[in-house]
């Protein structure tokens, strides 16, 4: 045996001291005799069956109690560690429940806005988007003859008592498409544009306002912001207002005094909304004092057919999808098809940005592993030379960097539920809502991500560690 311990070496019967590398001494017991307590010692360990080689080496739960307990010595630098990884994985969290709140939130508006037996037919292209008769004639001809083909007994009627069709009339501008002028008590005016200028549709009832009726002649309803705009805070003092309706329609500008007759509960649009014929009258008013102008009155837009099952509305609109590339729907549809894309794109360029977070937290991961290989050379050494094997050292780093990825996870968990608290409260007091939706799977995924990163940033230290010679380790210093 090999021993640096005299103690053990004076009851020996032989022993032999090297000096580097050279036999500086080698003696023998003559009068050695072994002792009774040193054959028992040797029955006992020789009638013991051999363990297993597995045995001896480290299991899992002890290199997860060492890993815990390096962590632990060096808990500051894995705190800051975690915290930093955290970081991308709460951006990535809210950065979801964001995309998820702004779509449920237009969503469940388009539902709010929308008659399941009513089906709004508008042109596709931006360039002409007025009806002329022959056009409607030619499209409800067609829809007539599909639907017989279906063997169904409805048919669209354009005159008549059983008249099933109106029309609609919608203007949207990036830029200001119209204005309102309130002249308050105090004698100054308070001006606010007008981004969308539309008709009421047949499918808006009072649930559709926040107070006040569906207006009708000389009469407009605006969306809520409106009102914030001419600095009326409650919807309800501002029905029965006069003002000032100053609007540039199909190439006529209309300018009349009219009453604000309800309020809509629509925080998205500045938007303002009349009754389709009283629009129709003003512009052939105006078009009637130009003699240069033809009377021809308001070209519809689109024109809305109210059928009286669910199921027929279906057949209309899966007939017009599959056959009329060139007709949509309802501007409500448009404006939510429209937003659905901008979120979707949203939501791409937020997991764009959210990988790179992850990836700058794997290198950060992987850096901080590396350093603590060389820091801990000597503690490897010392495992390997007590018969440690490389798997068992690897399995210790790599139990580390799957610990910095749990506490990670659970760390962004904690701080994405105290954020998004944080962000609902304001959103709700500044907006009246709070577009933000945290779902589960968004926490499962968060922490899935930071424990498969995590491991896979421990793979390269972890395997360096391993390859350490025993002997090299113990000299570094």
């Amino acid at each position: 045996m090999v021993t640096h311990s005299e103690k053990v070496a004076s009851i020996c019967s032989r022993v032999v001291e090297i000096a580097d590398g050279k036999i500086i001494k080698d003696e023998k017991k003559e009068n050695y005799q072994k002792e009774e307590k040193e054959h028992k010692l040797v029955e006992e360990i020789t009638s013991q069956p051999l363990k297993s080689k597995k045995e001896g080496h480290l299991s899992f739960l002890s290199a997860f109690k060492l890993s815990i307990h390096n962590m632990w010595a060096g808990k500051v630098k894995n705190i800051l560690m975690a915290i930093g990884v955290s970081i991308a994985l709460v951006s990535m969290i809210l950065m979801l429940s964001f995309g998820s709140g702004l779509t449920n939130y237009i969503s469940d508006m388009s539902k709010a806005y929308a008659n399941p037996n009513i089906v709004t037919i508008s042109k596709s292209s931006p360039k002409d988007m007025q009806f002329s008769p022959d056009e409607i004639d030619s499209i409800t001809t067609e829809l007539n003859s599909f639907l017989a083909t279906e063997a169904t007994d409805f048919q669209i009627i354009k005159e008549g008592a059983g008249k099933n069709i109106s029309y609609g009339f919608t203007l949207v501008s990036m830029g200001a498409a119209g204005g309102i002028e309130y002249t308050k008590d105090d004698g100054s005016v308070v001006n606010a544009p007008i981004m969308v200028t539309d008709t009421t549709p047949p499918y808006y009832t009072d649930k559709n306002l926040a107070a006040g009726k569906i207006c009708g002649e000389n009469e407009i309803m605006l969306s809520r912001n409106i009102c914030e705009t001419l600095e009326v805070d409650d919807p309800e003092q501002a029905v029965g207002t006069k003002v000032r309706l100053k609007a540039f329609v199909a190439g006529i500008t209309i300018d009349e005094e009219v009453t604000i007759s309800g309020i809509v509960d629509n925080s998205i649009m500045l938007a303002l909304y009349v009754d389709y014929d009283y629009l129709d009258s003003c512009v052939r008013k105006e078009q009637e004092k130009d003699p240069s102008l033809e009377v021809t009155g308001l070209k519809p837009t689109s024109f809305h057919i109210t059928t009286n099952d669910e199921a027929i509305t279906g057949l209309i609109k899966d007939y017009l999808q599959e056959n009329r590339e060139d007709l949509s729907g309802s501007v409500e549809e448009q404006l939510t098809s429209m937003f659905g894309e901008l979120m979707s794109t949203f939501s791409i360029a937020l997991a764009v940005i959210s990988g790179i977070s992850l990836f700058v937290a794997l290198i950060m991961i992987m850096v901080v592993l590396y350093m603590s290989v060389s820091e801990r050379t000597k503690e490897i050494g010392v495992l390997k030379s007590i018969g440690a094997r490389r798997k068992d050292i690897r399995l210790i780093f790599s139990s580390e960097s799957f610990l910095v990825g749990l506490f990670s996870g659970l760390v962004s968990i904690i701080i994405s539920l105290i954020a998004g608290g944080i962000f609902t409260l304001l959103f709700n007091a500044l907006l009246g809502f709070a577009p933000i939706c945290m779902e589960i799977q968004y926490f499962a995924i968060a922490l899935l991500l930071s424990i498969i990163i995590s491991v896979l940033a421990g793979l390269y230290p972890s395997s360096k560690a391993a390859k350490l010679d025993p002997v090299e380790s113990l000299r570094r210093e």
